[in-house]
């Protein structure tokens, strides 16, 4: 009898918010956290991902920086434990041009509640949060691991964004340094936002993940959209993590080919 692999990927989306979403209010100050929203309380099975999808954020000829932290309570105050940090939800476009998804491999215990909080260059800003948590963990010959957490590197809490770089028109351009890693990694993403460039071309914007400036080493590869003239961003696709087993002190490289020459930002997650 030959012997069949099971799937790796997760499954059994056991639960999700209502199809609207959630909606996280930024702080009353701009670039500071606001309140904890929960978005999936009290879940009754062990989760092994979340699926989240941001959007409603864009401003036409305007702005729209917005970084949201991702975290976990067990319902008592002070235990509030953010598990993805800053995640960069600028320029997430409007629900009808999808906004930016993701899928985190990352471990929550049964009996957690899904809680999420951010920070705008707009006090008060608002945002809608779907999420689904998986039930089901990565298994047979899958890489994957389901992590109790993830780390940034990149972002700029100051100005609610990530650090800035300028895409190529057709190539990728100039690549900028994000940072190097504190600790070994296995899987990573990348967020984008526009910083504070209020004139954006329409199109697609790939971004590259590598270790070298050259981008002879690549992580990994992302697409993103400008879908309208409204500043957006969808994407990213894939929406799982690469896959990549580095060491602590690597150095962390983003590059973009753009629409156009476009100024913008990154923000690299690791785990």
């Amino acid at each position: 009898m030959p012997i069949v692999f099971p799937p790796s990927g997760p499954g059994y989306t056991n639960t999700q918010t209502a199809k609207g979403g959630i909606t996280i209010t930024a702080g009353g100050t701009a670039h500071t956290m606001g309140a904890w929203t929960t978005v999936l309380s009290n879940l009754a099975f062990d989760c092994h991902a979340l699926f989240l999808n941001v959007f409603g954020i864009r401003v036409g000829t305007g702005t729209s920086r917005y970084l949201l932290d991702i975290g976990v309570s067990d319902g008592k105050s002070g235990s509030e434990r953010v598990i993805i940090p800053y995640l960069d939800a600028g320029a997430a476009a409007m629900s009808n041009e999808v906004g930016k998804t993701y899928l985190f491999p990352i471990y929550i215990r049964a009996g957690s509640s899904l809680i999420v909080r951010g920070q705008s260059e707009t006090a008060n800003k608002t945002c809608t949060v779907v999420a689904h948590a998986i039930g089901l963990p990565f298994h047979g010959y899958s890489d994957y691991s389901s992590p109790q957490v993830w780390v940034q590197y990149g972002a700029n809490p100051s100005t609610s964004s990530g650090t800035a770089l300028t895409s190529g028109n057709g190539a990728f351009g100039t690549a900028a340094l994000i940072g190097t890693t504190s600790q070994d990694h296995r899987l990573w993403h990348v967020g984008i936002d526009w910083a504070t460039n209020t004139a954006i071309s329409t199109g697609r914007y790939r971004v590259r993940l590598s270790t070298d400036s050259a981008g002879n080493d690549v992580i990994g590869i992302w697409e993103f959209t400008a879908p309208s003239t409204a500043e957006d961003i969808a994407g990213p696709a894939p929406v799982t993590p690469m896959y990549r087993p580095l060491p602590s002190g690597t150095s962390l490289y983003v590059a973009c080919d753009g629409a156009a020459a476009e100024a913008m930002a990154a923000i690299v997650y690791a785990a």
